[in-house]
């Protein structure tokens, strides 16, 4: 994770509850937030089922976006990233599961 400041620390580990908050956000892959201006961006690459629909990845990455865009008021722009699970595995990329989050 990278951020702009040790007080900033806080916002992402918000960033990262609310992402796992949603019922089939399965865990994180990646979390980036970085100073532009005023506010932040916060890139995420969230972990879902890989059978789910392409509809139903856009649809949980957009409530993720909201809720962090809600839960964070200095955030202006959420980017999120949705990974399926079973090619993280294949690749041996670290998940953070949602019970480390």
């Amino acid at each position: 994770m990278v951020y702009w400041a040790r007080r900033g620390w806080g916002r992402v580990t918000q960033a990262r509850t609310v992402a796992a908050t949603q019922p089939e956000v399965i865990g994180l892959n990646k979390l980036h937030a970085r100073k532009m201006g005023l506010s932040c961006y916060v890139d995420l690459h969230i972990v879902v089922d890989g059978q789910l629909s392409v509809r139903d990845g856009h649809r949980i990455a957009h409530a993720v976006e909201r809720e962090i865009l809600n839960a964070l008021p200095q955030v202006s722009e959420v980017l999120v990233h949705v990974e399926p699970k079973e090619e993280l595995k294949d690749r041996g990329s670290p998940i953070a599961n949602r019970s480390a989050l």
